[in-house]
């Protein structure tokens, strides 16, 4: 429930925010996650969301194959940027920090709803950073979603 409420909050800050071009409402993995681990090069954190993005309606992000029983945060944010800890990207200013804790199997989910009156043409951003004591930069990020809007009638 508190992750419920701190995600309303979180994409309540955003509204009023829109970025430069307007596109179709999506969501579009952006970057990896990291350190990369595997032959892939991947993260063992996968963040995803199925439904599409649209003002007032609701959204669940759900991580997966985290660390088991772990705590982090979910960053969110609509500027784009490029920074880097450890070596790992993160491709936008993050304009709230939501507390996350995995469960026993490294999931958490994460249900909100966006706000009624967002910009058609605005993008935000999430990724996911959970401790791990056995990852060599002491934390593993998830993949960036980039949501981009259409507006319910």
């Amino acid at each position: 429930m508190l992750n419920k409420i701190w995600i309303t909050l979180a994409l309540a800050v955003l509204v009023g925010a829109p970025t430069a071009a307007a596109q179709q409402a999506g969501i579009e993995s952006v970057e990896n996650g990291c350190p990369l681990v595997d032959e892939f090069g991947g993260s063992p954190a996968i963040l995803v969301s199925e439904e599409l993005p649209a003002a007032g309606q609701p959204q669940t992000l759900s991580m997966f194959t985290a660390s088991p029983n772990s705590l982090g945060v979910m960053l969110i944010g609509y500027e784009p940027a490029q920074f880097a800890r450890a070596g790992c990207p993160l491709i936008f200013l993050p304009v709230m920090l939501t507390p996350i804790a995995t469960d026993g199997q490294g999931f958490v989910s994460l249900p909100g709803r966006w706000p009624a009156a967002i910009d058609a043409s605005m993008h935000v951003y999430a990724q996911g950073y959970i401790m791990d004591g056995a990852s060599p930069t002491g934390f593993f990020t998830t993949n960036t979603l980039d949501f981009s809007f259409f507006v319910v009638e």
